[in-house]
């Protein structure tokens, strides 16, 4: 298929999705959430986020990544003294829950854990903390995909609660923005939700190119976290028209 620029903004459909930011209290105070931010330095681009909530001795967890090629070879979770295994392979988008021994659900929530994620050309390390930051994670969107529009995406957010400023907002490779509406699915909590928007099948998004997504505030600037915003590289749209 031929390459084309794109000249236009992302075009998506349904309702339009905003919140407020969680406070830098607030998100301390919520004892049961813990996160980890993934990164090496000698692979700037691969970037994955883990969200995920301890309950007594089990944590649930949901993992994220992208710029590791379309999957990771395994995570694993480093904690007293010991690594439990979360998942091998690990695919772009991946959730599920490990009940810890009692010395390793206190790590947890101690900040002395950490998560590992390997992939075929990097291992990328974040460590494990308590709390919420504005976080955006995109499930069924791959690197390297080809996607045939109009193509459904379903994505979670953390740290937001739904009501107004904060906007989902797509970048088309091109520079150009705008802002993606959504179609709330399922609140989660009240700084948490998933949902889905519509990539639609316009003749000018075509060809093969890297798609960012970011939570923005109301006026359009990008929230200044890294965990707020995905870049997803080596996507081919293909529209049916």
């Amino acid at each position: 298929m031929a390459h084309r620029m794109l000249h236009a903004p992302v075009v998506l459909a349904a309702a339009v999705i905003a919140g407020a930011l969680v406070g830098t209290g607030a998100a301390a105070s919520q004892a049961g959430a813990v996160r980890a931010t993934l990164r090496a330095p000698a692979n700037p681009r691969a970037l994955a986020v883990l969200v995920g909530t301890m309950r007594g001795q089990k944590l649930s967890w949901r993992l994220t990544h992208h710029g590791l090629g379309s999957s990771a070879r395994s995570a694993q979770l480093r904690l007293a003294g010991r690594s439990v295994r979360l998942c091998a392979p690990c695919a772009n988008a991946v959730s599920g829950s490990v009940t810890l021994s009692p010395a390793g659900a206190r790590a947890a929530r101690s900040g002395s854990a950490a998560v590992d994620l390997v992939g075929r050309s990097a291992v990328i390390h974040g460590k494990l903390a308590l709390g919420t930051v504005p976080t955006l994670q995109l499930i069924g969107m791959s690197d390297g995909a080809v996607l045939t529009l109009p193509w459904t995406v379903h994505f979670a957010v953390t740290g937001v609660a739904l009501g107004s400023g904060t906007k989902l907002v797509a970048d088309n490779g091109e520079g150009d923005s705008a802002p993606v509406q959504v179609q709330t699915k399922t609140a989660t909590g009240a700084d948490s939700a998933v949902g889905t928007f519509t990539i639609a099948d316009d003749k000018k998004l075509s060809g093969r190119r890297d798609l960012s997504f970011s939570l923005t505030d109301s006026s359009g600037k990008a929230l200044g976290n890294v965990e707020a915003t995905v870049k997803v590289y080596n996507v081919l749209l293909a529209g049916r028209r």
